[in-house]
């Protein structure tokens, strides 16, 4: 595919932002879902495999990526994929997960606890919540995917936790999982323009102890951007 055309793709018309609100909807509605069935014991497969049941149930055609399920000390690996360990109490829970809808992909993650994860990840929680905040501010027309960048990874380098955030803070969705614009350190030259769908994904992530991404799909628009994932953002404790 030519350069052009990524170029024009990243910018939906009316019809796309149509099936991309439908998409990011049901993702999140799959999120809330989840909510009710997870519980200490589980694996961490068993809850990827119920994930993606529910989805194809409810309208997603296939997953874009296999999706991302990682408790307790594997939370601290951003792309853990499923495995065999169970669900501990106090272990924190990454989910991270995207499904095609009519072509369209959606891609949130959502950490949650099962049980009470103690006062670091509390504070590790609190504290990318609030430099997603600052992201969701920061994205707007005319801005660069290093500002965005910088308005999440300033706050987390704030708090400490700047070593511990490894990874770029978003990039576009649409017909494939990962497209332009791209939201980074290094994006200084991607601007964002309306109709942009964008993700807002902040982490920390502490070796051996666990970790807290949460991410959201955005849509730029003339006065700011409105978020179309509408999966509760504060600390859930099961």
């Amino acid at each position: 595919m030519s350069g052009t055309i990524q170029k024009l793709r990243e910018v939906k018309d009316e019809q796309e932002i149509a099936i991309l609100k439908k998409s990011t909807e049901l993702a999140a509605n799959g999120f809330k879902a989840l909510l009710e069935f997870v519980q200490v014991g589980q694996t961490e497969r068993e809850v990827s495999n119920w994930l993606n049941n529910w989805m194809l149930v409810h309208g997603a055609t296939k997953p874009s990526f296999d999706t991302i399920v990682a408790s307790g000390y594997r939370s601290a690996l951003p792309h853990g994929s499923a495995t065999e360990k169970r669900i501990a109490d106090g272990d924190m829970v990454t989910v991270d997960f995207g499904y095609f809808y009519e072509g369209y992909t959606s891609d949130v993650t959502r950490t949650f606890a099962v049980g009470d994860p103690g006062e670091k990840m509390r504070e590790v929680y609190a504290v990318v919540k609030q430099a997603q905040a600052n992201m969701f501010t920061a994205i707007k027309s005319g801005a660069n995917g290093q500002e965005v960048d910088k308005a999440g990874r300033d706050y987390i380098t704030e708090k400490g936790f700047g070593d511990y955030y490894n990874h770029g803070s978003g990039h576009g969705i649409g017909l494939e999982i990962h497209e332009g614009p791209n939201l980074g350190a290094r994006y200084v030259d991607e601007i964002l323009t309306p109709g942009n769908i964008v993700t807002a994904e902040p982490g920390v992530y502490l070796p051996e102890i666990g970790g807290v991404r949460i991410e959201d799909d955005l849509l730029v628009t003339e006065s700011g951007n409105e978020i179309l994932t509408d999966a509760p953002r504060d600390l859930i404790i099961l």
